[in-house]
């Protein structure tokens, strides 16, 4: 199980958006979390940290894009809860 870094959310599941599979996180994989909508980054040890803009300036275009994608289906989906 992983914690959210944001907001402590226990995050049972990781689904790799490309395969629409449950897989185990790697080191560089990007999160959107369920319960905040925090973007994160696994790092090399596999902890899940919040992606900083100094980190998501890093990324590559494509990675960018996909977690802002994510972001935004997250925020479309479930920002409603909050309100």
């Amino acid at each position: 199980m992983t914690q959210c870094p944001n907001c402590s959310g226990e995050l049972e599941m990781h689904l790799n958006n490309q395969t629409g599979k449950v897989e185990a996180p790697l080191p560089g994989d990007l999160s959107v979390c369920w319960f905040c909508g925090s973007k994160n980054i696994f790092d090399k040890d596999c902890r899940l940290v919040m992606l900083t803009s100094e980190m998501e300036a890093q990324l590559t275009e494509l990675e960018r894009d996909m977690i802002q994608v994510a972001w935004e289906v997250w925020n479309v989906k479930y920002s409603i809860r909050g309100s």
